[in-house]
């Protein structure tokens, strides 16, 4: 504590008393004897950081937010409170006054908790390339970084910075084991900058358990024509979904139809309607991809129910 307070702190008499308490561990003496010290020198703002810890330390954060305000007026360049400030107020989901309280402090590099939570504070606060900046410096301090870079790609993601973010995912994918869901990543930045066919590619690299990146990669297959390997992935969905989804069963059965399976596509028609019978539109795909099979018979009947239901 030598130093830490002024010479003319000496005349005042709660202060010794305070640092003793204080460096028992008592805080709730030490607050209490902290806020009388501050009241005979509110300029003090040591005396007002010393106050805000022992509020903090006793669970009193609000309380602990007002003493460190009180430093920051008494001494606009007291550092660690403005530092103390902004955790409180960001730990307390007040992300944009943790941002101001911090920007009156220069964050040295090697500050890595604060610059952590600043980028957190950021992203928080919806500033994704501000946070992606902030990630990509850390990353650049760090090259080794897994987790560093993967949150600079990700923050670029979101900030709709997609060639920069499938670079770094791309890099990902190859440098580290279990790349396979930076391919995913890599594929849904390719898909919304319209490169389907950059993005079918990562999908095919991705992890085969990845249910979302199959179901994408299915679309894709389809819209190229690419129809047995679409019905083989969308099949994949319907497995780890135990087939629930009517949408990926409907869209299976068309790729099988297009891919020259009539028969199994009627079938996943008919699994489906079992479980969802009163679908027009349903019964109207059954009965066209009856009618094509040849199988005539159930393709009336299909037709006949669409007209008892009404039209799809």
């Amino acid at each position: 504590m030598a130093g830490f307070f002024s010479k003319g702190d000496k005349q005042n008499q709660w202060i010794a008393k305070a640092e003793q308490a204080y460096e028992k561990g008592l805080f709730e003496d030490a607050a209490e004897l902290f806020s009388k010290a501050a009241e005979a020198e509110p300029s003090n703002a040591n005396l007002w950081i010393k106050l805000a810890a022992s509020q903090k330390y006793t669970g009193k954060y609000e309380a602990a937010v007002r003493s460190y305000k009180k430093a920051a007026e008494a001494n606009p360049d007291a550092g660690e409170a403005w530092i103390q400030l902004a955790l409180l107020l960001g730990d307390s989901g007040k992300c944009e006054e943790a941002l101001s309280a911090l920007s009156h402090v220069v964050i040295p590099e090697s500050e890595l908790y604060l610059r952590e939570r600043k980028c957190e504070w950021l992203e928080r606060t919806g500033k994704y390339a501000d946070a992606a900046a902030l990630a990509a410096a850390l990353s650049a301090a760090h090259p080794t970084s897994k987790a560093y870079r993967t949150r600079s790609a990700d923050l670029l993601l979101r900030a709709g910075r997609y060639a920069e973010a499938r670079e770094i995912y791309d890099d990902l994918s190859c440098s580290f084991e279990g790349g396979a869901e930076y391919a995913a990543s890599a594929g849904l930045c390719s898909e919304l900058m319209g490169d389907a066919k950059g993005a079918l590619f990562r999908y095919k690299n991705a992890d085969e358990d990845d249910l979302l990146s199959r179901y994408r990669r299915a679309r894709l297959e389809e819209a190229a024509g690419e129809f047995k390997e679409a019905a083989a992935s969308y099949a994949k969905v319907q497995q780890g979904t135990d087939g629930d989804d009517v949408s990926v069963s409907a869209r299976r059965a068309f790729a099988l139809f297009f891919a020259g399976n009539g028969k199994e596509a009627a079938s996943q028609l008919e699994k489906i309607i079992s479980r969802a019978n009163s679908s027009a539109e349903l019964w109207y795909l059954l009965g066209a991809v009856s009618f094509m099979n040849g199988s005539l018979k159930r393709a009336v009947e299909a037709f006949d129910t669409v007209i008892r239901i009404g039209s799809p």
